[in-house]
């Protein structure tokens, strides 16, 4: 009785430690995602200021070619 409860339990650890790993690897490639996305976006919030600052400097060239 007693082994067979035992082996229950190293049944059930086991399958507990496997859902584990799974969630480990899972979380792992969730925030390699996000991290990931938030360079990309970084990036883009880089390269959206520097055209907007280009946009800045050809306007004004422009209005001073106007004068």
């Amino acid at each position: 009785m007693k082994g067979n409860m035992i082996s229950e339990y190293q049944k059930k650890n086991l399958e507990t430690e496997i859902k584990l790993k799974e969630q480990q690897k899972h979380y792992e490639t969730v925030r390699s995602e996000r991290n990931m996305y938030a360079k990309h976006l970084s990036e883009t919030e880089d390269e959206i200021a520097e055209i907007k600052r280009r946009y800045k400097i050809v306007n004004h060239q422009k209005s001073q070619l106007k004068e």
